[in-house]
C-alpha cells in the first residue's frame, strides 16, 4: 500500500504543476507571440493547439480528483474524531 499511497501523492502534485504550467505557458508564450503571425494562421494555431491542450486538461481533472479522493480516504484513518479537519478538507 506504501507504494500506491506514494504514486497518488506524486500523481496529484505532478497534474496539478503540470496543469499550471501549461496554462502559464499559454498564456504568457503562446498567445503572445502568436499576436505576431496573421490572422488566418492564428486560428488554425489557436484550434490545434486547444484542441490537443483540452485532452491533458480532461485528463488531469480526471486524475485530481481521482488521486485526491483516493488520498482523503486514506487519511481518514489517521484523523478519527478529529472534527475540524474533516469538516476543512472534506
Amino acid at each position: 500500500m506504501f507504494f500506491l499511497d506514494v504514486l497518488s501523492r506524486f500523481a496529484h502534485v505532478g497534474t496539478a504543476i503540470t496543469m499550471v504550467g501549461g496554462t502559464m505557458f499559454l498564456l504568457f508564450v503562446l498567445l503572445p507571440s502568436s499576436m505576431k503571425i496573421e490572422e488566418p494562421s492564428r486560428a488554425s494555431l489557436g484550434v490545434a493547439v486547444l484542441g490537443r491542450w483540452k485532452r491533458f486538461v480532461h485528463f488531469g481533472i480526471l486524475l485530481l480528483l481521482a488521486s485526491g479522493i483516493y488520498n482523503y480516504v486514506r487519511a481518514i484513518p489517521g484523523h478519527k474524531g478529529d472534527g475540524l479537519y474533516h469538516g476543512m478538507v472534506g
